[in-house]
């Protein structure tokens, strides 16, 4: 071989070295999420320079930090205007193992609404919310399995320039099915973390039944071990194809599977009985699960929710109008319940607009930019003025108790002029023609 074709090989080497590193350096591109395929779309019509579209975008952002705080099963019913671009947060704590359902219902139906779900970072020094999945825009529906505990976080927001309306609900849901054939939840017993003899903690649930009833497998999976001896007396473990855990069945009066056997959904591992430690108690089925760091809480796992949604209990007419607190201040809650936490006291006659409402509460936003919820029977309308004024001069109604330059009308001097509402040192008034606006 002569010293030319060395010289090629060499190159081509070379070039092909020089390729995969391009390749390595360069990661497949990521599929946007919908609520980004929007935001690219206006970007590419010029439209988030604008006013309104970087009104859009802030709101999104304020989704995520001014979140406010609700229990589920819960509903809501709120709504959208295409005036003023608005996006909601709902944060929401859940166990490992739950199964979150969330429905989304909206009029029109052509109005397209993002519903996106993000996971709270705990390690970050400020809040930071993590992006996990979006709701399917086809079905206005989502479903998520919590893989740790803590406080999960919807931004809800809807395409700019929409008006409408919308009713969410999120509710709860096992992850798996019931371990023991036709349990109940008030079948269980025994809990996670209750004392045990030698100062051990229960690590799993107990579920009472009849000897002899079947128990049976949660999901598909493989036969990991089946032995007999110790505290647990007759035991199958099996390892969830879907999920990255052990099931730990125990007690059992007969074990029905062997190693290595595959079963699936509701087939018979067993029968619940009184063996190892259990033989002076009525019979039972001890179940845990166990990941690779140790044994975590079934019971959210398996528990069977009810999911009651309360009604709004609220004036849908109200949905988007302007209220104001009444002659007295009021507490502002981050929830809609009795014990929720107070974000402020809003002053008397502090005016608000209603977005929203659940469980006898509206959620409303007040001018300087406050959101929370506050009781239905605090609110009054502003048809009745709090007092009246006559201007001496010309006078600016503004759109905002802030603006300075987004007059939304001017009053001519002499006139007389209805205040419905005050914010600090703004007042809150309504023209003769019947505009709502601020002056100072």
């Amino acid at each position: 071989m002569n010293k030319s074709f060395f010289y090629l090989f060499g190159l081509i080497l070379l070039l092909c070295s020089a390729c995969a590193q391009i390749q390595e350096l360069t990661p497949p591109k990521k599929t946007p999420t919908a609520h980004t395929a929007y935001y690219e779309s206006l970007q590419a019509a010029g439209l988030t320079n604008s006013g309104m579209g970087k009104a859009w975008f802030q709101a999104g952002e304020n989704a995520l930090h001014d979140s406010l705080r609700v229990a589920p099963p819960y509903r809501e019913t709120g709504y959208f205007r295409a005036e003023e671009p608005t996006a909601y947060g709902f944060s929401f704590y859940l166990k490992e193992g739950q199964a979150c359902e969330i429905d989304l219902r909206v009029r029109p139906d052509s109005m397209r609404v993002f519903l996106e779900l993000f996971e709270r970072d705990i390690s970050a020094d400020t809040p930071k919310w993590k992006w996990l999945t979006e709701i399917n825009l086809q079905t206005n529906q989502l479903e998520f399995i919590a893989d740790k505990t803590g406080f999960y976080q919807l931004r809800l927001q809807a395409e700019l320039l929409a008006t409408g309306a919308y009713e969410l609900d999120i509710g709860l849901a096992p992850s798996i099915s019931f371990p023991v054939q036709n349990g109940k939840n008030h079948d269980i017993g025994g809990f996670w973390g209750d004392p045990r003899s030698g100062r051990r903690k229960h690590k799993g649930v107990d579920i009472f039944a009849k000897k002899g009833t079947p128990v049976l497998a949660t999901g598909s999976g493989t036969v990991s071990r089946v032995y007999t001896g110790g505290l647990g007396g007759k035991t199958v473990w099996v390892q969830s194809h879907k999920f990255d855990h052990q099931q730990y069945y125990a007690h059992l009066d007969e074990q029905l599977v062997t190693v290595g056997q595959t079963v699936k959904l509701g087939d018979t591992l067993g029968t619940v009985g009184q063996t190892g430690n259990a033989r002076n108690t009525p019979p039972h089925l001890h179940y845990g699960i166990y990941k690779r760091d140790g044994a975590v809480d079934p019971l959210p796992f398996i528990h069977k929710e009810r999911n009651r949604f309360s009604d709004p209990n609220i004036d849908l007419r109200k949905l988007g109008e302007q209220y104001r607190i009444g002659t007295h201040s009021e507490k502002l809650y981050k929830s809609p319940y009795k014990k929720g936490k107070v974000i402020q006291r809003l002053d008397a006659h502090t005016p608000v607009r209603i977005t929203g409402g659940a469980e006898g509460y509206y959620r409303v936003e007040t001018a300087d930019g406050h959101l929370g919820f506050i009781k239905k029977q605090n609110l009054v309308s502003l048809d009745k003025p709090i007092k009246h004024f006559r201007t001496k001069n010309k006078m600016d109604v503004l759109l905002h108790p802030n603006d300075m330059d987004i007059p939304v009308e001017t009053i001519p001097s002499g006139e007389r002029v209805a205040v419905v509402g005050k914010l600090e040192d703004a007042r809150f008034v309504r023209t003769n023609t019947g505009v709502l606006g601020w002056v100072r």
